[in-house]
C-alpha cells in the first residue's frame, strides 16, 4: 500500500481532479454499504470507546477492494495524526457518535476537526460525522447532535434513503491549490 504514499511528486491538474473524484465516489459507496449492516452497528455503537476505529478500518479495506489505497493512522508534522489519507490528495477524518460518549465531548471533537481540517497536509479535507438513527437509540442527545449538524451550514447530508438508520454528513474544505 505503498503506491498512495503522501511525498508523490504533484499531479496534473486533470489527474488530480480524476483521482479526487475517484476516491470521493469510492468513500461514498464503501461508506453506505458499511452502514447497511444496521444490525451489527446497533451492537457496535454501544460499546465503550465507540466504533469509529472499525469504521476506519472496513473504509480502508473497501476502498482497497475497489483499488483504492488509502493510509490511516499518518501523522503529520503540524497537524497530528490523520485518520484516512489518499496521497496528496485527501485527508479524511471521521467522528462517529457511539451512544456512551458524551455529548457535549462529541460536538467538541467535530467541531475541533472541522478546524484542524484547515492544516490538512493534502489539498483537500473532508470530516465524516456518523450519527446513528436506528430505533432503539436512546441517547438523548441525537436530536440535538442533528440539529447542530444541520444549523452549522457547511455539512452535506447524504441522502437518508441511502443509509438507512444514520445520519451522515460530510464537511469539505479545499486546504491549497
Amino acid at each position: 500500500m505503498q503506491e498512495n504514499d503522501h511525498k508523490q511528486a504533484p499531479m496534473d491538474p486533470h489527474e488530480a481532479q480524476t483521482q479526487l473524484l475517484k476516491m470521493v465516489a469510492g468513500l461514498e459507496k464503501v461508506t453506505t454499504d458499511v452502514l447497511k449492516d444496521t444490525t451489527k452497528l446497533q451492537v457496535l455503537c454501544q460499546f465503550a470507546g465507540g466504533w469509529e476505529g472499525w469504521l476506519q478500518v472496513e473504509l480502508a479495506y473497501g476502498l482497497y477492494k475497489n483499488r483504492i489505497f488509502p493510509l490511516r493512522e499518518q501523522r503529520y508534522p503540524g497537524y497530528g495524526q490523520a485518520d484516512i489519507v489518499f496521497n496528496s490528495l485527501m485527508t479524511v477524518e471521521l467522528k462517529c457518535l457511539g451512544l456512551r460518549r458524551p455529548p457535549d465531548t462529541f460536538w467538541t471533537g467535530v467541531k475541533s476537526d472541522v478546524v484542524k481540517l484547515k492544516k490538512c497536509p493534502t489539498m483537500f479535507g473532508s470530516l465524516v460525522v456518523i450519527v446513528p438513527l436506528f430505533p432503539g437509540n436512546t441517547h438523548d442527545a441525537t436530536p440535538d447532535i442533528v440539529a447542530k449538524i444541520r444549523s452549522a451550514g457547511t455539512f452535506a447530508i447524504i441522502p437518508l434513503d441511502t443509509t438507512p438508520g444514520f445520519l451522515v454528513a460530510i464537511h469539505a474544505t479545499k486546504t491549497r491549490a
